[in-house]
């Protein structure tokens, strides 16, 4: 970390002369680098390094500031006193508020120049080193250098996100020596490549254009999504805001002749669509009408032709000047009328303005060339604006006036000679990570819990491209200006989350991005201020140096700790509530009239629910809420002290009679080798007693592999949509099952009051990198993983590596069975709990190879799993010593005396081992285990529950069950909220219940890249392969002939089809 002594290196001392071109390349090492001098880069600068990181700050051009000095001074920020912090204070120090006609909160800022001024002084007070007039070339990410954008098209609808098979980190990033030239403008080839190169624990991308973020193998889009992407109702193609009577083409009516210029050949998609299209750029210019200022450049490079598409305006009396669009309020248009100009001081809603609608598509993730021809256009189009107007016969005489007298003001660009010195890219790429913004967000419909900034503009977007619609010239979209979507419910405010400004997990662990955040495009409409970006950038500064300091990812940054900090900082973190519509209830007069609404509405809140339902009669009134609200403002540790406290219950306050649930899972187990289903040669007393108490089902399955079952069990979730497709079983494997997109069992019935823990294999992520049990819901784990944090293998039988609520447990349990200790530490549990509701969760580790002989027996051994020289042959006692425990765990339930009040549900995660052979059925036939295979051999498991008083003894149910159908059957038995993902289960308590029901047709079994639906009569795969299904223990039949059975085909595709919209 860094002891004050940086020197600040500037252009003079780094930026040397060309004749030192070839010099080797320069080495920093640092703790933290941010990439992009704009606001928001000085502020995560200044706020790392106040932290005591190493801070280097690196800005391809010669200023900093970006647009809060290069462009806008006018500083605004929407609704509300949402702006605190250290942003506040430097922007404001001297100014005095100003309201502006939308009832936004907006200041005139102290100029352009003085705000340069002020971010250069911050950040030489402070000692950080700058490099100035250098760019990103490569970045080194693990082993691979990426000189390249990862992504050649935007992120399309339902694309799924390429597996990171190794933890991810930027080693370094190398600067390409590229001076801007004369106006300020980049230039397309560097002068030097791999000039400097930069070491950093953490990176912090704070630049417009997000050129680490797009070298650095993390998710990004850019461009516009379409409706059905988020669900918003806003996205997509708009409505063109303006239709010219201007006839498109070069020859008049003759569409084969070719549009004139700035006329695009563009096919525009259906209203909704997506498309890569961003709104337009522009230069803020600071013009000076007096004539006295810094003259615009003449025109060297003039062609009367391009401004065909003008010259006819102007002669048909089309107006190309006015501004038109909806202000504040959806689907209602004003059109603010203008005299006939040229060269506006920024970008108008109409044909003429100060760049050309559509000419930045290529901008975003194109490389500097493009960019730089980009930015001249930008600056050619002014300067041959202002000579189209001065010298062109049609030209109105105001609009000749107006050009002889535009000159740039001096003293604020003088030394670009009047150019501003950025342009304004609104948007260039955005992250994907695991919080998305969108208009849901914009809309007051989310909450998200782990705030490390609020935006408070309304939606505000601008045209995107000019194009011929019906023979005419249109400008399409880029209608919203400052449309507040929230109804005033929290005065246009919402919060930005810190998983909007980090990668997902496993894709980088080391970069921050605050300025190209995760958010949809109609979200980034609004978001995109200077203001939000500068707080986002002081946000991502201090969570870089916590990173830095405990030495983890950015994604495990505690958020107590980094919401602390921010709380210090007098960051603005809490909503604004603002004046509510007669229409718009606000949080302070609602009344939640359940968990599932409040649910729903207060995403990431809802352990909140049993605090302010004080009177547990599951409602939340509006004294309640009242009572809360002025909790908070009386306690500023509010959230600290309530998780601390044990929940209430409320929704019905769990009375005793609502059942304990312990389910044990066993691991590769089909139901050939369990004497209940027609298994000979292994005993089973205690397994066979459940079924003699409870209800066996025969026709219950499960994925052909462990991982993709877990996860499906948990969460209700098939394997497609959780991401868990194939089995964990590499080091280099960072897949983990996400806390942020799904909610398990477990997290549902705590929030109904249940205790839980889990004992026994995990394997939905590795718990070293990805330690998600108490994201999942789990009070208290024992676990064994296959690898310990450096990657070695660790036992699991005997010498067993568990780890135990958090701590590595080895040399105390050194001399136990793996099983015993895990039986043992749920019994604890469930003594320790027993007068409250309990979820115990088993997944067992037997029967799973490796082979081992357990112990008692006469060949026992206690060397180490990978040391056990044995055989398939192992397998029936490995089965009986799961017996044993099952019946440990059912003793356990009825010496408690909590046996009426306990279900009690025996399954298994897939077929039984290949190398395996069984005896089943009244043939004896030989049954080879199926696991890893699509057959039921490999996914038919057993399933057995007792419950006591419900479920009638002895008893067969014959209908089709899932693992995905736990999920919903648990929060039916609790009356449990509904969790944040899609369930494609359906409850079976009907069945427990001996309740005449409907039973489900079909189940869905997936494995890697296959799937199938599987009815009491066919298996139909996602390839199209129709089969009979076989009577168990027999050969499996072959495909149906294509052209066969036609209706069950089509029946099977709209399953299909059904599975995929659920």
């Amino acid at each position: 970390m860094k002891h004050h002594v940086a020197s600040f290196i500037g252009l003079i001392a780094l930026l040397i002369c060309q004749n030192s071109l070839a010099a080797e390349t320069t080495h920093h090492k640092v703790d933290v680098c941010v990439y992009g001098g704009t606001a928001s880069g000085v502020m995560a600068a200044l706020a790392a390094d106040k932290e005591g990181a190493n801070v280097i700050l690196v800005e391809p051009s010669r200023w900093l500031g970006g647009m809060t000095g290069g462009g806008i001074n006018h500083l605004d920020w929407g609704k509300g006193n949402t702006v605190g912090g250290s942003t506040y204070k430097i922007l404001m120090e001297g100014v005095k508020e100003q309201p502006r006609a939308h009832g936004g909160h907006a200041v005139q800022g102290v100029g352009n120049k003085e705000y340069r001024e002020r971010f250069k002084k911050a950040v030489e007070d402070r000692g950080i080193t700058v490099i100035y007039n250098h760019r990103v070339g490569e970045v080194q990410v693990n082993n691979r250098t990426i000189d390249s954008p990862t992504r050649k098209e935007p992120i399309a609808m339902n694309e799924s996100i390429a597996e990171s098979e190794e933890a991810s980190l930027i080693q370094s990033i190398t600067l390409d020596y590229a001076p801007v030239d004369k106006t300020g403008c980049p230039i397309p080839e560097p002068e030097k490549r791999n000039a400097i190169t930069v070491s950093a624990k953490v990176f912090i991308d704070c630049s417009y254009e997000g050129d680490v973020l797009g070298l650095s193998g993390v998710s990004y889009t850019w461009g516009r999504e379409s409706r059905e992407h988020y669900d918003e109702s806003l996205a997509g193609v708009r409505p063109s805001l303006w239709v010219h009577d201007i006839d498109p083409y070069i020859e008049p009516g003759n569409s084969e002749s070719g549009l004139v210029p700035f006329v695009q050949d563009r096919k525009i998609g259906p209203l909704g669509s997506a498309d890569s299209l961003s709104m337009g750029y522009c230069f803020r210019h600071e013009f000076d009408m007096s004539g006295k200022g810094i003259p615009i450049p003449a025109a060297t490079n003039y062609d009367p032709a391009e401004f065909e598409v003008y010259r006819r305006a102007i002669r048909d009396g089309v107006d190309i000047f006015s501004n038109r669009h909806m202000r504040t309020t959806l689907n209602t248009f004003t059109v603010h009328k203008k005299a006939p100009f040229v060269g506006g001081a920024q970008s108008n809603r109409n044909l003429m303005g100060s760049t050309v609608y559509g000419c930045n598509e290529s901008y975003p993730n194109g490389d500097w060339e493009t960019r730089s021809k980009i930015w001249k256009f930008h600056q050619e189009f002014l300067i041959n604006s202002i000579h189209f107007a001065k010298t062109d016969p049609v030209a109105p005489k105001r609009m000749k006036e107006r050009a002889i007298k535009t000159f740039f003001r001096k003293g604020v660009f003088d030394e670009t000679g009047g150019w501003p010195h950025q342009l304004y890219v609104r948007q260039a790429r955005r992250m994907v990570s695991s919080y998305v913004v969108t208009q849901k967000d914009l809309e007051g419909k989310t909450d998200p819990p782990h705030t490390v900034g609020l935006a408070a503009y309304g939606v505000d977007d601008w045209p995107y491209a000019v194009v011929v619609e019906d023979g005419k010239v249109a400008l399409q979209g880029g209608a919203f200006s400052i449309v507040y979507l929230d109804n005033g419910k929290y005065n246009g405010s919402y919060k930005i989350p810190y998983e909007a400004i980090v990668p997902r997990k496993g894709e980088c662990d080391n970069l921050i991005v605050p300025v190209c955040v995760s958010a949809s495009h109609i979200a980034f409409t609004s978001l995109r201020m200077e203001p939000v970006w500068m707080v986002l950038g002081e946000s991502a500064g201090v969570a870089a140096a916590m990173a830095v300091n405990a030495d983890i990812p950015v994604q495990h940054v505690p958020y107590d700790t980094l919401r602390h900090k921010l709380d210090e900082l007098e960051q603005k973190l809490e909503r604004v509530q603002g004046p509510i519509n007669d229409n718009q209830k606000s949080d302070q007069s609602v009344r939640w009239q359940s968990q599932k609404e409040w649910n729903s509405e207060k995403k990431g809140w809802e352990w909140l629910f049993p605090h302010i339902d004080t009177n547990s009669d599951g409602t939340i009134s509006v004294e309640e809420y009242r009572d809360f609200q002025k909790f908070k403002t009386e306690h500023e540790g509010w959230e600290k002290t309530l998780r601390g406290k044990k929940k209430q219950v409320s929704t019905g306050r769990l009375d005793r009679d609502t059942p304990n649930i312990v389910l044990i899972f066993a691991d590769d187990l089909g139901i050939e080798a369990v004497n209940a289903y027609g298994g000979h040669g292994v005993r089973t007393p205690h397994i066979d007693k459940l079924v003699e108490d409870g209800m066996v089902f025969t026709h219950c399955f499960a994925n052909p592999a462990c991982s993709p079952s877990r996860a499906e069990i948990m969460t209700g979730t098939y394997p497609r949509f959780t991401g868990i497709k194939h089995v964990l079983a590499k080091w280099s494997d960072d897949t983990y099952l996400d806390p942020e997109k799904f909610n398990s069992f477990a997290n549902q019935l705590k929030k109904v009051g249940y205790a839980t823990a889990i004992a026994g294999k995990w394997n939905v992520s590795w718990l070293e990198r990805n330690d998600t049990v108490k994201d999942f819901g789990f009070d208290e784990h024992c676990l064994w993983q296959m690898f310990d944090r450096n990657g070695n293998k660790k036992t699991r039988y005997y010498q067993p590596h568990f780890r135990m609520n958090g701590r590595i447990e080895a040399e105390a349990i050194a001399d136990q069975f793996g099983p015993d200790v895990l039986t043992d530490f749920l019994i604890d549990f469930m003594k320790r709990k027993k007068n409250e509701p309990f979820l115990v969760y088993y997944p067992a580790l037997l029967v799973h190879t490796p082979y081992v002989r357990v112990p008692g027996g006469d060949a026992a051994s206690r060397l180490p799993d990978s040391e056990q020289k044995n055989g398939p042959e192992c397998f029936p006692e490995m089965v009986e010593y799961l017996d044993k425990n099952v019946g440990r765990l059912v003793n356990a339930v009825d010496d408690l005396g909590i046996s009426n009040n306990t279900i009690i549900l025996f399954c298994a995660d897939n077929g039984t081992h290949g190398p395996v052979t069984s005896i089943w059925g009244e043939n004896r036939t030989r049954i080879k285990g199926g696991k890893m295979t699509m057959t039921d051999r490999g996914s038919r498991v057993p399933l057995i529950v007792r419950w006591p008083g419900t479920v009638e003894s002895g008893t067969q149910c014959d209908d089709l069950v899932e693992l995905a159908d736990f999920l919903p059957t648990f929060l039916e038995i609790a009356s449990a909220p509904q969790p944040m993902q899609r369930i494609h289960g359906q409850s079976f308590l009907s069945q427990l219940r001996g309740e005449d029901a409907s039973s489900r047709e079909w189940v869905h079994i997936e494995y890697k890249n296959e799937r199938q639906i599987r009815t009491k009569n066919w298996i139909y795969t996602d390839k199209g392969t129709l089969t009979k299904v076989n009577e168990f223990g027999q050969p499996e039949n072959d495909p149906e002939e294509q052209k066969a059975h036609l209706v069950v085909r089509d029946h099977m595709k709209k399953i299909f089809a059904l599975v995929d919209r659920m």
